[in-house]
């Protein structure tokens, strides 16, 4: 064979095997984008299947028994919050465009924190004309940031600490991170006589069920660093990223000089608590209950 005729003979056998494993790589890329597909119907039937039961699980509130006003009290990003009235109670009425993962997040984490004195009261869920409602407890209180700006007594604010570190405690400790704690996020009433906190917007909550699904939008700069990178932020999201936003709220209120150095004899070294909570690496983050090591003196 000459070697025109060698080359010639080379060129057939490449061209064949390029044809061979052209074939098995369609066929490779075929099956694999059918177990992708196959695989996303499969999650995309589970969440659909756990929404199915999270309403059948929730109290449904016949239209006829509820009125919602136009007098809008509150407005995030996804949603507002209407006065409303059931049942002869006053009641914020949290409406949704739709029923996506905000709303079930928030229903399902507010019903399992029902009847805890740090949340509002859950009453149900309701639909009205293309709008979907959360009914919860109307709060008649401000949010962290307005009570800052009313001077408040710093024993006063000492204690509202502490009540939102046993709030978190006890939320922790049945699987549910808050996710978005920020100044506007927790309200306080009663001010003045014996002061009481709840935490609202549960809208990226999440708890130990690892099917949830998280859009993680957190208030800017409460946002924990190992969250800003998309790809692992559910694996990430969990009680130590709860406490580098409590950190943020914690190092807003010393910059403002109301809490004291020192409390009944014992002083307190804020500067500690403030960069154990603010770690870079969350390992490092202390828990809640170590956190209210620091608060016993009151």
């Amino acid at each position: 064979m000459d070697p025109l005729e060698q080359l010639a003979h080379w060129g057939n056998e490449m061209n064949e095997f390029v044809s061979v494993h052209d074939q098995s790589f369609k066929h490779y890329v075929y099956s694999s984008d059918l177990k992708v597909s196959r695989t996303m119907d499969n999650i995309l039937e589970v969440e659909k299947q756990q929404r199915i039961e999270t309403e059948q699980q929730l109290e449904i509130i016949n239209p006829n028994q509820i009125y919602v006003s136009n007098l809008c009290v509150g407005a995030g990003f996804f949603s507002q919050v209407f006065i409303g009235t059931h049942n002869n109670i006053e009641v914020a009425c949290k409406r949704y465009e739709m029923k996506g993962d905000m709303f079930y997040n928030e229903t399902a984490n507010l019903k399992l924190l029902n009847l805890q004195q740090y949340v509002p009261r859950f009453y149900g869920i309701l639909q009205l004309d293309v709008f979907y409602y959360i009914v919860m407890e109307m709060v008649h209180g401000i949010t962290i940031e307005h009570y800052l700006n009313t001077n408040p007594n710093p024993f006063e604010l000492f204690s509202i600490l502490r009540k939102i570190i046993k709030a978190l405690i006890h939320m922790h400790s049945i699987g549910v991170t808050h996710a978005d704690i920020s100044n506007s996020n927790i309200l306080v009433y009663n001010v003045g006589n014996s002061s009481r906190i709840k935490f609202v917007d549960f809208g990226i909550s999440c708890n130990s069920n690892p099917n949830i699904k998280v859009h993680y939008k957190g208030k800017n700069g409460y946002i924990a660093p190992e969250l800003l990178d998309e790809g692992k932020t559910r694996k990430s999201l969990n009680e130590k990223t709860d406490v580098y936003s409590f950190s943020v709220l914690l190092k807003e209120i010393l910059a403002r000089n109301i809490l004291l150095d020192n409390y009944n004899g014992v002083s307190i070294d804020w500067s500690t608590i403030l960069s154990k909570c603010s770690s870079i690496d969350q390992i490092n983050r202390p828990t809640f209950a170590e956190i209210l090591n620091y608060f016993y003196v009151v």
